[in-house]
């Protein structure tokens, strides 16, 4: 994740100086992946933004982009927000216990060979989708609660 003085550079030299990604990236030092996917949101926050100015009446279709360009520290937040779109797994008692049944089951407390298994034979159920740290966690619970 980037910091926000990050955002306001990317920002900064995408839509006001014209860099193209790339030398965005260079410039900045940052992944060109991750310049790419910030100023994809960036370019959607100023549509949006774009349809409530105009609908405010605070510019219009011709002169939104050097309204923005000489305002942009006015509406920089706007611009830069995002939201984190990963979803956080919580390891939940229910899916603890069936860990700990699995670790009877397959008579082992080793968590990549639980893991492996659940990836071979167990892709029908909520434990497939789980990562392997999730489940090194989770083993660690159950020993330490024995």
């Amino acid at each position: 994740m980037l910091t926000k003085e990050q955002l306001i550079s990317i920002f900064k030299c995408w839509y006001l100086d014209g860099l193209s990604y790339r030398k965005t990236s260079s410039t900045l030092k940052i992944h060109r992946s991750s310049v790419t996917k910030y100023v994809k949101i960036m370019n959607e926050n100023i549509s949006k933004l774009k349809e409530i100015l105009i609908s405010q009446g605070i510019c219009n279709e011709n002169t939104f982009e050097e309204y923005i360009k000489n305002n942009w520290e006015k509406y920089i937040d706007e611009i830069t927000f995002f939201t984190h779109t990963r979803k956080k797994r919580v390891l939940t008692d229910k899916v603890i216990k069936k860990i700990s049944k699995l670790m009877d089951y397959l008579n082992t407390s080793d968590s990549r060979e639980i893991y492996d298994y659940i990836q071979g034979f167990l892709s029908d159920t909520e434990l497939y989708n789980i990562s392997y740290s999730s489940i090194r966690r989770a083993v660690e619970r159950i020993e330490e609660n024995k």
